[in-house]
């Protein structure tokens, strides 16, 4: 256990410090350009200018691209689109609307026809909430009371999949199980 202690790596060598420096690297880099190098104090210098100079025209070109494509300059002139001046634009010229007198149309009898609303299946917690249209409860299996499963549930469809088909009701995968 000393041995290890006594040969600690330097905290730029560690896991975290490799993220420290990814994160700060410009700053890093000039920390490590002017401390762990034996150059001359010119050529430390000129590459700190350098990497600043690459931060910040890094920083400087991130959004400010323009995101419209530029203007084709060979595109024929027939193609362009007049410019309207705004007087051209605002003059309004005269147009004649026909107003037709209204007419009374003559009363036609329509069969009322009820619609029966179909009962609502309310879904309690204990019902699955994959299926709908009867209560799936939730169990270990459910197999449709029509066909030849062995439980320990059932349920008396149809049944719509509305989620994942867990108990494999939707045979034929048309997204309604229990159909016969």
């Amino acid at each position: 256990m000393e041995q290890e202690s006594s040969t600690k790596k330097p905290w730029h060598k560690t896991w975290w410090g490799i993220l420290v420096m990814i994160a700060f690297l410009p700053v890093t880099l000039i920390y490590l350009v002017w401390r762990k190098t034996e150059w001359k104090s010119y050529i430390k210098g000129l590459v700190t200018a350098g990497i600043m100079l690459f931060t910040f025209s890094a920083m400087a070109s991130t959004g400010n691209t323009p995101m419209v494509s530029p203007v084709d300059t060979q595109t024929p002139q027939a193609q362009e689109e007049p410019v309207i001046n705004e007087q051209e634009e605002k003059t309004e010229t005269p147009v004649e609307v026909k107003v037709e007198e209204p007419t009374i149309a003559e009363p036609v009898s329509v069969p009322v026809v009820e619609s029966v609303p179909e009962p609502e299946v309310t879904q309690s917690a204990s019902c699955d909430p994959n299926y709908s249209g009867a209560c799936v409860p939730i169990d270990s299996d459910v197999d449709c009371a029509s066909g030849s499963g062995n439980g320990p549930s059932y349920v008396t469809g149809p049944v719509t999949v509305i989620g994942s088909d867990i108990y494999g009701l939707d045979r034929d995968g048309n997204g309604i199980g229990c159909e016969s």
